[in-house]
């Protein structure tokens, strides 16, 4: 050791049992920093293994914290329900009298578009049942997507609107799942706009295009 050199280099750790590990206060600031990490480095704990186990610890607990049930802050990572149609229930009917196997459409727009398929029965009753889906846009930052309902009756090469509605609730509306349920249509009706007062928000309406009444 160079004989201007400073003692320090020769402390001993503090679980030595020697006295407490300190450095001289005329010692340079950078000195007594390398002082430190020379101190550490040479920690018998400190090894290669010793950082790659606690770096491994830490990557599994970031995988564990993004799963998809511990989503939280990171929620575009999940995957929501999404509500895409109640039950629907209906009638047709044309000169007052129920309108057999006609041809009932239901689509719904939400990413992407879906559409399913049922018919009338003798008496002119169509149904489906709710319709759920899977999406990772409600949890999307600054992503306000719309939901597109549609149902029509085809006759030949004639298209009848029986419900149109477009909204942001993706997890059920009140008057909205009433009003599927009670499709009560006549094909010789006009299509209209219908204006319900919304039960979760009553200065608000839903605007439903329909030939149907109620």
């Amino acid at each position: 050791m160079g004989q201007g050199l400073p003692q320090p280099l020769l402390f001993r750790d503090d679980n030595s049992g020697a006295a407490p590990c300190t450095t001289p206060p005329h010692l340079p600031h950078d000195f007594a920093q390398a002082m430190h990490i020379r101190k550490a480095l040479l920690h018998p704990d400190f090894t290669m293994t010793s950082i790659l186990g606690r770096c491994g610890l830490i990557l599994v607990m970031f995988f564990v914290f993004l799963n998809e049930g511990n989503a939280g802050m990171f929620g575009f990572l999940k995957k929501f329900d999404v509500l895409l149609f109640p039950e629907v229930r209906g009638r047709v009917e044309q000169a007052g009298a129920p309108v057999q196997g006609l041809k009932i459409i239901r689509a719904a727009t939400y990413d992407t578009a879906e559409t399913q398929e049922t018919h009338t029965d003798k008496n002119g009753v169509f149904s489906f049942p709710p319709w759920t889906t899977k999406s990772r846009t409600p949890g999307k930052p600054l992503v306000e997507d719309r939901l597109r309902q549609v149902v029509v009756a085809q006759q030949g090469g004639e298209k009848y609107v029986l419900w149109h509605y477009v909204t942001a609730k993706v997890t059920g509306e009140a008057v909205i799942t009433e009003k599927l349920a009670h499709l009560n249509c006549s094909l010789e009706d006009e299509e209209i706009v219908h204006h319900f007062t919304k039960v979760e928000n009553p200065s608000f309406t839903h605007n439903i295009s329909s030939i149907c009444r109620w």
